[in-house]
């Protein structure tokens, strides 16, 4: 018995790893689980045609975050998801940011399964009711238009039309969140 229990102390590290050697590689695949979302970002600021902020002013609340948020009274958002199968999400608000001497509604969505697809969605619809910024309760149309860059989740805004308009991308330092400058006329 004593010349047992030494052969075995002698050789656990070998048995243990003849033990653990099959479980440590049954699983595994030679690609990642998981990929990041692919985000669509920009801020979207609203002028008139004298160049006046059409969102300045425009009664806020706080979002989860701590920010200002634009109320749910005021406001209807809706995606308009390209493809029953994408699993998009959308904000649960939309936040009110300064950016460039205007204030701006960060628009912000996130495609989860992207990478799944081997053709990603380029043009995203959504619905938009705001009467302090259109002047109306109706419906509005903001399509944007995106372009894939090598990598995960990075796209980049190349048009934006509000009704059929064309906006103004302005050319900054974050190309991959920047500002849209819709000018609207009443």
């Amino acid at each position: 018995m004593f010349h047992f229990r030494k052969y075995i102390m002698r050789n656990f590290r070998f048995l243990l790893l003849t033990a653990l050697f099959p479980l440590i590689f049954m699983g595994c695949k030679s690609e990642e689980d998981s990929y990041p979302p692919i985000h669509y970002g920009y801020n979207l600021a609203f002028v008139d045609e004298n160049g006046n902020d059409l969102i300045e002013g425009m009664q806020t609340g706080l979002g989860r975050n701590g920010k200002p948020a634009l109320r749910e009274k005021d406001y209807s958002y809706k995606l308009v998801e390209p493809d029953s199968k994408d699993d998009f999400t959308g904000p649960d608000c939309i936040y009110v940011e300064s950016r460039d001497g205007l204030f701006t509604l960060a628009i912000f969505d996130a495609l989860w399964d992207g990478y799944k697809y081997d053709k990603k969605p380029e043009v995203l619809r959504r619905t938009f009711v705001c009467p302090y910024i259109f002047g109306d309760g109706e419906e509005h149309s903001i399509i944007s238009h995106w372009k894939y860059n090598d990598g995960y989740g990075s796209v980049e805004l190349i048009r934006v039309t509000i009704d059929g308009v064309d906006a103004r991308i302005e050319s900054g330092a974050d190309k991959y969140h920047p500002l849209v400058v819709v000018v609207l006329t009443k």
